[in-house]
């Protein structure tokens, strides 16, 4: 008897959740495979996503096709200057420009260079990743931190004793990259430039003068 109470009461709850049918969403009878309007909402918005995503994919095309091929930016040293003295060495700021012809934004990932004072004392290798956006069509000025060793700085003083200015280069490459839906993305761009920084200006800050 307890069994038959049992299954009366699962078939009395079946009964009732499927004349109730919770708007569509559960159907426990025959009308499982009946549109609900929960159902055709999914529908509608899954198509009106696509939709705009198609818009979207043919006003971007249409955007790159207006403004033709990526064009590559080009670099240029601007200038250096003399930050501060550190327990490392004298700080320097290397600030390279980077013009972007293109309409859409660049970043700049990576900065690999390696600088020369008085074309015989090169620093190590600098790795320096600033990850630093460049606006479309504009020119952006981007700081590279260099560090001279206080060890170097006698022969700086003995290369540049009758002049007033240390000359400098600077060469290697830059990483650059837009958005990935753009699919712009390219590796070493060369820089290879030469600048000129004030002798004094430098050795003040490192305190070898008044």
């Amino acid at each position: 008897m307890v069994r038959n109470q049992e299954q009366a009461c699962r078939g009395q709850t079946l009964t009732e959740l499927r004349d109730t049918n919770f708007h569509g969403r559960f159907d426990l009878g025959t009308n499982a495979k009946k549109k609900t309007p929960f159902s055709r909402a999914l529908v509608y918005t899954r198509r009106t996503m696509l939709r705009l995503f198609a818009k979207f994919a043919f006003v971007a095309g249409i955007s790159l096709l207006s403004t033709g091929c990526a064009k590559s930016p080009s670099l240029t040293l601007h200038h250096a200057e003399v930050r501060s003295a550190s327990l490392y060495g004298l700080g320097l700021s290397v600030v390279l420009s980077v013009d972007n012809p293109n309409s859409f934004d660049l970043a700049v990932r990576n900065v690999r260079v390696t600088v020369k004072f008085a074309d015989r004392y090169a620093l190590p290798a600098i790795v320096y990743s600033p990850n630093q956006w460049l606006p479309a069509g504009k020119k952006t000025l981007v700081p590279v931190p260099v560090t001279i060793p206080y060890a170097l700085l006698p022969d700086l003083a003995n290369a540049t004793v009758n002049s007033r200015v240390l000359e400098y280069s600077v060469v290697g490459n830059v990483d650059v990259t837009a958005t990935s839906s753009l699919e712009v993305e390219k590796d070493d761009y060369p820089i290879d430039e030469k600048g000129l920084i004030q002798r004094d200006d430098l050795f003040r800050a490192a305190g070898l003068m008044r």
